[in-house]
């Protein structure tokens, strides 16, 4: 599909080829005031370009591009009444993720933390509201994939657990999401019992160092709340929190 990026807004347009990249799409770039080869193909610009020029455009800016690019696959694809939409996840402390509906490939994305990832791929069920969801994720870094597999199994969506062998490939900056995409594809064993997260003494002082990171060298919290936080029943700032530290960045205790 040929797609065309037409804006002067070079902080949205360098966003938006990164995500429309992920999903397969290499949009053509072209001046913000050139005229289309094709007035009837799909663009993007700003909601105020949009309105100026008219034709098939996607208004997006900055803070909008992931939602209006969700809408857009909808509609081009039709995809209003989604049966299924399947999730695969490369687990780690940086999980690579990548989800289709109806086996169409929708996106492809690598988050920052256990949280980040939950959070995102829940706001992508919530905003195609498929009948049906399945949730696979790798066998790999176990404490990492049991924190994902308790909070999807939270939420009440069926989970497997795909061997990913051999499924890694493609450069460092995107080999996570690539094998999150192989993973989707691969049947795995299902999986309906509440994993027991127990982390190494490693991952505690691990999850220890990025609270004080995440704190700006404020406080480092305490291995028991680490612990907490790893098994999944806090989250890194409801940790840091409770360990004194507020939003403004300052210690409260």
């Amino acid at each position: 599909m040929l797609v065309y990026v037409r804006t002067k807004d070079f902080r949205m347009a360098y966003h938006l080829l990164r995500v429309l990249q992920g999903i397969g799409i290499t949009p053509v770039l072209v001046e913000h005031d050139q005229t289309l080869p094709d007035r009837d193909a799909w663009w993007f610009g700003t909601p105020e370009e949009v309105q100026q020029r008219g034709g098939r455009g996607v208004g997006v800016n900055v803070a909008s591009v992931d939602d209006a690019v969700n809408t857009w696959l909808r509609v081009v694809n039709k995809l209003d009444n989604i049966e299924e939409f399947l999730i695969g996840i490369d687990p780690g402390p940086r999980p690579g993720c990548a989800w289709f509906g109806d086996e169409k490939l929708l996106g492809k994305s690598v988050h920052e933390s256990i949280e980040a990832t939950v959070l995102a791929l829940v706001g992508h069920i919530d905003s195609y509201t498929p009948q049906r969801v399945l949730v696979r994720i790798g066998h790999g870094s176990p404490l990492h994939r049991d924190q994902l597999v308790n909070a999807f199994l939270l939420r009440g969506y069926p989970v497997q657990q795909v061997n990913e062998y051999r499924t890694s490939q493609g450069t460092a900056r995107n080999a996570h999401a690539n094998s999150a995409l192989k993973i989707a594809r691969m049947p795995g064993q299902p999986v309906v019992e509440w994993r027991a997260v127990e982390p190494s003494e490693g991952e505690v002082r691990n999850i220890q160092r990025i609270s004080r990171r995440r704190s700006r060298g404020s406080l480092t919290i305490s291995a028991h709340l680490a612990r907490r936080v790893s098994q999944g029943e806090l989250t890194l700032d409801e940790a840091l929190a409770k360990a004194g530290y507020s939003s403004s960045g300052t210690s409260t205790g």
